[in-house]
């Protein structure tokens, strides 16, 4: 976590030293989580792969001129879920909440469109499953990622969509107080597909 919040800092002072282009913004939208990733057993006896439900994100993004470029550092809560059956064939339900700091280099096209791409920093609150006698779980808090995306801006309102994906893969371990261990595996993959405000 704390290496989470000084990336934050780092990133908000490097950027305040660009020209500001244009207003703050708020989006909010659809993700679909397109890797649900596998759920095995602790001795790998088992394995069952998952499917990606759809959620939803919300952010605030502000972007400043960059010589003909433009760098836009944003701020994002997504909730997701994938959907299994575990050993048993009782179907869980991992829902994922994460907060994600994607930093964008991106070009205008005809002036109305615009075309960007770059690293993501995401820090995971902890997974829920739906299954009631989960009593300990541990995974990793901090993954690092890319994104690209497009956008269509008419006045002050923009209609967007970007796609992200992991760097490596993201291992969740739940344990269930039959002592009976599961993890979850997967390398994330979201597309997001929503409207966003200028002020």
């Amino acid at each position: 976590m704390r290496a989470f919040i000084t990336g934050i800092f780092l990133l908000s002072g490097l950027f305040m030293q660009g020209q500001i282009l244009g207003g703050w913004g708020v989006k909010a939208g659809l993700t679909y989580n397109a890797d649900a990733g596998v759920l095995s057993t602790a001795n790998n006896v088992y394995s069952n792969s998952g499917s990606g439900n759809a959620g939803f994100h919300v952010g605030v993004f502000k972007p400043f001129s960059l010589g003909g470029f433009y760098v836009q550092p944003e701020l994002w809560y997504v909730n997701t879920s994938s959907s299994y059956n575990t050993m048993e064939q009782r179907s869980v339900n991992i829902n994922q909440q994460r907060i994600d700091v994607p930093v964008s280099l991106g070009m205008s096209v005809l002036n109305i469109a615009r075309i960007q791409a770059g690293p993501l920093l995401s820090y995971y609150f902890q997974d829920n499953a739906s299954l009631s006698d989960v009593t300990t779980v541990r995974q990793q808090d901090i993954a690092l990622g890319m994104q690209v995306g497009a956008s269509v801006q008419l006045a002050q309102f923009q209609g967007y969509a970007r796609y992200d994906f992991g760097l490596g893969q993201r291992t969740t371990d739940f344990v269930q107080d039959n002592n009976v261990n599961f993890q979850t595996n997967n390398t994330p993959q979201m597309l997001h597909i929503g409207i966003g405000y200028v002020f």
